[in-house]
């Protein structure tokens, strides 16, 4: 496993590499989805205390500095927080940015009522370390808004078919999530029944949960009912209804929790 240094080196290189995130998160289909449902979440939430954690270029902490919170952004990237410190300079009053590692908080006197972690679990060495920190430093009942990538219905397939596992970014991703025991590659992903286990050890109850964005298996684009069903499910309102059924939330391309920090570890 890589260490804090190597990692910090890894993510500058690749800042300066790829640019702001910000077009990624925009205009690529399955993450605009899963951005619009994070939105949607933190859109009343108004001038509290929140932490967000793995900030990148600023694209989240802008969006809550506008709603006049008191914020605090975490990056391991000095690239990306300079970035992020161009967007939210009218809100400097009011907000900070700190580069520090996601398992080693740097503010951990203060106290927060609201927690946002979005897809970055699968980057960091530890994640047990940044469970605890991020419990340490919420307030008793505020709560976290968590996302991870999780193996889609499209993506199980796929490796059942191909007959080998295939990981969301298998250059930058530590560890991969699935609801499912995949067959032969059980070892290649963490069951999300394990992480919400490790969720409660730390204090942090599971109160909601959402599936985003819903993919086929790549194999049916070479039939014509396969290409119909793409457009299909290529509409985003469409795409939307899918991923929230029941049935379906579970083979998401993205996972949501919304997680509370119990009374019992105030």
């Amino acid at each position: 496993m890589e260490t804090l240094p190597e990692k910090r080196r890894f993510y500058e290189q690749a800042a300066k590499i790829k640019g702001d995130t910000d077009v990624y998160w925009a205009a690529g289909f399955f993450q605009s989805l899963l951005i619009e449902k994070i939105n949607s979440i933190l859109q009343d939430v108004h001038r509290k205390r929140v932490i967000d954690i793995g900030c990148g270029d600023g694209r989240t902490t802008l969006f809550l500095a506008e709603r006049e919170n008191l914020v605090i952004g975490i990056d391991i990237s000095r690239t990306r927080l300079s970035r992020a410190q161009q967007k939210i300079v009218k809100y400097a009053f009011h907000t900070q940015l700190v580069q520090a590692y996601a398992e080693a908080f740097p503010v951990k006197q203060e106290k927060f009522d609201v927690a946002v972690c979005i897809e970055v679990l699968e980057h960091v060495v530890n994640d047990d370390a940044l469970l605890q920190g991020l419990a340490s430093v919420l307030k008793p009942n505020a709560w976290v808004l968590l996302s991870i990538p999780t193996v889609s219905l499209g993506r199980y397939f796929d490796m059942w078919y191909l007959g080998k596992p295939i990981y969301g970014d298998p250059l930058e991703h530590i560890r991969e999530f699935s609801y499912y025991n995949i067959p032969w590659f059980e070892n290649d992903f963490i069951l999300i029944k394990n992480l919400e286990r490790k969720f409660n050890a730390f204090g942090l109850n599971v109160m909601k949960r959402y599936g985003i964005g819903f993919e086929l298996p790549i194999g049916l684009a070479k039939f014509r009912l396969g290409q119909l069903m793409k457009k299909v499910w290529k509409n985003k309102r469409i795409n939307k209804i899918i991923s929230s059924l029941p049935i379906l939330r579970n083979v998401a391309v993205y996972t949501i929790f919304i997680l509370q920090k119990g009374q019992q570890y105030a």
